[in-house]
């Protein structure tokens, strides 16, 4: 919660977390978010939550290769 105490002028209006295509916090290249809690506009449920840590774990991987992360 203190994390998201710190950055709750990057939530919308909706109170969501505006996210660039490959699931970054728009405006910060080494934090990504996923869920219910970004912008991304589909269906709030448990199996995009899913995909969405799969996509983050290997958009980590890249950047720490030096590599580009890949887009959702």
């Amino acid at each position: 919660m203190a994390t998201l105490r710190r950055t709750a002028h990057d939530l919308d209006v909706s109170g969501e977390v505006p996210v660039i295509g490959a699931l970054n916090v728009y405006g910060r290249d080494h934090v990504y978010t996923v869920g219910d809690i970004t912008d991304v506009p589909e269906a709030k449920r448990g199996s995009c939550a899913m995909r969405h840590g799969k996509v983050v774990a290997e958009n980590i991987t890249a950047q720490l290769r030096g590599e580009r992360p890949a887009v959702v």
